[in-house]
């Protein structure tokens, strides 16, 4: 099995990443690909059945985007998108936090998706997104509630694409509260005990609310 993580130098993805290399989740894991954009991921002791390449990529940079896809395997059966910039961004906030979020939140990260998700054929999509952000906090990060929510536009959209041309992918979409505990983060490894035994044909769709 081969897993793809984007995001793996956060919080929620170091923690799958060390259940991945602990055998608790995912345990057929043969590769498992990690991308960071400044400080590569400190894992622990990794057992010789898993080949692990940390892969780094800056969404800013165009060139680094075309250059990070050709690091890939030509499949991936599970991918995991923890990529977002959480950062304040109000409405009249200066132009380039906007562009900033803007292009980390939805529009390089679409072109990136572009590129990956057909490489997950008959596999797993499991995208990490946060719609809920609500009055008065959303004064606070007004852009990036916008772009959230655009990437989960872009999803729906991709799913009636990925329908029409018989594509065989299961996305599970995560809507996480602020994770601040060690509770909370556990209740993430009921996603994977979810999708082990799932049949893929055609698109399915599953929603987690953690």
């Amino acid at each position: 099995m081969k897993v793809l993580i984007l995001g793996a130098s956060g919080k929620i993805g170091k923690f799958i990443t060390d259940k991945i290399i602990n055998k608790n989740i995912l345990e057929n894991t043969k590769e498992l690909y990690l991308h960071y954009n400044n400080n590569p991921i400190k894992t622990e002791s990794i057992p010789k059945s898993i080949f692990v390449k940390q892969v780094r990529l800056d969404l800013l940079d165009m060139d680094n985007i075309k250059n990070f896809v050709t690091l890939l395997p030509s499949k991936i059966d599970v991918f995991i998108n923890l990529l977002s910039l959480f950062e304040e961004s109000r409405f009249d906030c200066d132009f380039s936090i906007v562009q900033k979020t803007i292009s980390i939140n939805f529009s390089n990260q679409v072109l990136l998706l572009r590129e990956i998700l057909p490489k997950v054929s008959g596999g797993v999509i499991i995208q990490f997104l946060d719609t809920s952000i609500q009055s008065p906090y959303v004064e606070k990060y007004f852009w990036y509630s916008v772009s959230r929510r655009a990437l989960y536009n872009f999803y729906k959209e991709y799913i009636e694409y990925a329908t029409k041309n018989k594509f065989d992918q299961h996305i599970a979409f995560v809507f996480p509260k602020m994770v601040k505990t060690q509770e909370e983060l556990n209740q993430i490894t009921n996603i994977f005990d979810s999708i082990k035994n799932t049949d893929i044909r055609g698109i399915s769709v599953e929603e987690f609310k953690i």
